[in-house]
């Protein structure tokens, strides 16, 4: 019986990897990424669709959150993930320290991400303490918010809102 020569593909055939011009990531990284190149109306345009909206996005669709604290919540997320801060907490389990001598040099920070860490820790010091740790679950890490935890989320996000100047202060 003749092997069949039209098998399905692997990860590491090259007709199998989807990579974008922009993505700078490992081969396999598609599997993990919320976001896909689709054919736009104008000929040989791609647009980047993010096909995992953030959860302030799904809970403003929900009609939970109003659009200003769906945008103070994005403004916290933005400074949070240019700043690194969650690739510094799960670079101490690698198995690979890197070439660096300096086994603290990988926690150094550039100065663009240390200007978005000094806005983030800025912001959530105009938080409220038992709200501040409900917003940084949701904006920051994307976690859904329990019932019980909404009128926090909605409280911390609108004086995070204030503190940003979307809505003005009374």
């Amino acid at each position: 019986m003749a092997k069949n020569p039209r098998r399905s593909p692997v990860s590491r055939d090259k007709r199998f990897k989807q990579r974008a011009a922009s993505d700078y990531g490992t081969d396999e990284r598609w599997q993990h990424s919320g976001r896909t190149l689709e054919f736009t109306e104008t000929a040989g345009i791609f647009a980047v669709r993010v096909s995992e909206p953030h959860i302030l996005d799904e809970l403003m669709g929900r009609k939970l959150l109003d659009e200003q604290a769906r945008d103070a919540g994005l403004r916290l997320y933005h400074d949070y993930h240019v700043s690194g801060i969650e690739a510094r907490v799960t670079a101490s389990y690698a198995s690979v320290r890197g070439a660096k001598a300096d086994a603290e040099a990988r926690l150094l920070r550039n100065e663009m991400e240390e200007a978005a860490y000094q806005r983030w820790r800025n912001a959530l010091r105009a938080i409220a303490s038992p709200t501040r740790d409900v917003v940084i679950h949701v904006a920051c890490l994307g976690h859904v918010p329990r019932v019980e935890q909404l009128n926090h989320l909605k409280e911390g996000l609108v004086q995070l809102a204030r503190y940003y100047r979307i809505i003005p202060r009374h």
